[in-house]
């Protein structure tokens, strides 16, 4: 016959092998949930750098645009977020087609590293320059241009 102490004892190691069991995944989820919460964080921080610098390009003068890059401040962690402004020529087949030389691509690139994986986000407009005015008419042999 087993005492009354043995069959409580069997009962309590049942129940905490059991409760270490069912904690394992809720520690993993615990964790992956943070991670995601983290990664988050950080490609929102990014877009804001990048739609910052965005809006800092559009609102200078069309002749002075050029390329920029740098470091952007960040407080609230140790993450370093670099940033990288390129301008060019729009190389997209169909505005090519237009002729169009008043327009400038600028490209917005912010680089972090999120431990060992580099990241990025990328955000580009079209810049038109304000003293030349913009003629998108095709010249058609059947529509000819007057």
């Amino acid at each position: 016959r087993a005492s009354w102490l043995q069959v409580c004892g069997c009962k309590v190691l049942v129940a905490l092998a059991v409760t270490a069991i069912s904690l394992i995944p809720l520690l993993h989820l615990l964790i992956t949930s943070i991670s995601a919460t983290d990664s988050a964080s950080h490609l929102s921080h990014a877009s804001f750098i990048a739609n910052a610098k965005l809006t800092e390009a559009e609102a200078k003068d069309y002749s002075k645009l050029k390329d920029e890059s740098g470091i952007a401040d960040n407080e609230d962690n140790n993450v370093v977020y670099k940033w990288q402004v390129n301008v060019t020529e729009p190389q997209e087949p169909e505005i090519k087609e237009l002729n169009l030389h008043v327009l400038k691509k600028i490209n917005v690139c912010v680089l972090w590293n999120e431990g060992l994986i580099k990241k990025q986000v990328s955000m580009s407009t079209l810049i038109c320059s304000n003293q030349e005015p913009i003629n998108t008419v095709r010249p058609d042999k059947n529509f000819p241009i007057r």
